[in-house]
């Protein structure tokens, strides 16, 4: 939380200022518990490498997706019920299989407000699909929404990696299970470097439509940004924001922006990074954005920043008039203890306060999860036990909950054999 003064005219002495400042850059105690350990289970049926996020059924269990393991080896979705006195039960709600022509599933998931499941896998038979899990208590066969590199070429796109977004949910508000579902492809497209897309409902039939093939402009150099791989962010009905990790005469990436005009799609870049010298405002954002309250979109660049010794990273805030200011550049310590590499996107809660993961850094070099609230603050360094049974390198977003309890997943670790781990994080 931010201090600000109440407007008194009484003095403060120099020293009471001294002591509340170090108080505020104190690192709080926090509260850090695995939920579970993938790959417990003989051949990894549990599941394997989470592949992204954590999401929230109106009753507060958690699910998401592992890249391997389960049943099939091709990848599991899962559920954590939550049984109360921070007991949770481990379940694999569906095991993904070659014989679904969907496999590999990857992202976060979206819940709608029925409890039906919408996710997509980076491979398939195709190029990739967006599919719907029906809720528990009817027939679970997954049902292919679409799939990609159905047309000659992929023009329609390949390899959707960021999950999907609907307008409504950066509030909270779970998915109603019929207005366009919105999402990116890394590859494919008319120029192979990605599109942005919308998926449609009309009388139980899913149908796509490009918004936006990526690498249009710049020739070569791609100066409208290329390969997407984050999860868009929806603003109303008719603006979408975004990340390409790609583009630029040196592919250090930008932001973007595509607004509906009477159905009719236009982008336009928001900040092209490594604008400064030394990429001091940044370089190759790989996360999803949010907003604060004054309107402004705020995110991470895996890259740049300055001075940086290493690989680094940013974190940035841009203004709605597209004005970038960098709020925080990592590995300004030794061995990067303040994080390195941040790659999964922020969270923005209810007080303003921003909470992150760092890919690497931290107090053993395996991640991070930090938080910006004025002052910056490491809540939880990784491999912080014997065999970094409490997991490594997060790349995914965090998941808050009513209580302020931060929710996420290590795509590995969680000790020796085990393929990653499921954690909750009390600040």
């Amino acid at each position: 939380m931010l201090f600000q003064p109440n407007g008194s005219t009484r003095a403060i002495g120099v020293a009471a200022v001294l002591a509340l400042f170090a108080i505020c850059n104190m690192a709080r105690a926090s509260t850090y518990d695995v939920l579970h350990t993938f790959c417990s289970k003989g051949n990894c049926a549990d599941g394997s490498m989470p592949s992204g996020g954590l999401a929230a059924d109106q009753q507060g269990n958690l699910y998401g997706v592992t890249l391997d393991g389960g049943k099939n080896n091709s990848g599991a979705l899962y559920e954590l019920v939550a049984e109360g006195s921070g007991k949770w039960k481990y379940q694999v709600v569906y095991s993904f299989c070659a014989c679904d022509k969907a496999f590999q599933p990857v992202g976060n998931l979206v819940l709608d407000t029925a409890g039906n499941i919408y996710g997509v896998t980076a491979t398939g038979d195709t190029g990739g699909v967006v599919y719907e899990l029906p809720a528990a208590g009817r027939s679970r066969k997954l049902a292919l929404l679409y799939a990609f590199c159905s047309q000659a070429g992929c023009a329609d796109g390949l390899a959707p990696s960021a999950g999907l977004t609907y307008a409504g949910q950066s509030s909270g508000a779970f998915y109603d299970g019929s207005s366009p579902l919105y999402g990116v492809t890394s590859q494919g497209g008319a120029n192979g470097s990605g599109v942005a897309y919308v998926l449609q409902s009309q009388n139980g039939s899913w149908t796509e439509a490009k918004l936006y093939d990526f690498c249009a402009t710049g020739g070569a150099t791609c100066t409208d940004g290329k390969n997407p791989g984050a999860q868009l962010l929806v603003q109303g009905s008719d603006t979408l924001y975004g990340t390409a990790f790609g583009g630029t005469a040196a592919n250090d990436g930008v932001v973007f922006k595509l607004v509906s005009h009477r159905g009719n799609w236009k982008e336009s870049v928001v900040h092209t990074f490594c604008a400064k010298a030394d990429c001091a405002d940044g370089s190759q954002p790989e996360g999803s954005l949010s907003f604060d309250s004054g309107g402004n979109l705020l995110g991470t660049t895996a890259h740049g920043g300055s001075p940086c010794q290493s690989i680094c990273g940013t974190v940035f805030r841009l203004s709605p008039k597209g004005k970038e200011s960098v709020l925080h550049v990592f590995c300004q310590e030794t061995n990067c203890a303040d994080g390195e590499e941040p790659e999964g996107g922020v969270l923005v809660d209810a007080s303003g306060n921003l909470f992150a993961t760092t890919a690497e850094g931290g107090d053993n070099r395996e991640g991070a999860v930090f938080e910006l609230s004025g002052t910056f603050q490491i809540v939880h360094s990784f491999c912080a036990v014997q065999n970094c049974t409490d997991g490594d390198f997060p790349v995914a977003p965090l998941y808050e909950d009513a209580a302020g309890t931060l929710y996420g997943t290590t795509p590995s670790n969680g000790g020796f054999g085990s393929g990653g781990v499921a954690f909750g994080l009390t600040p």
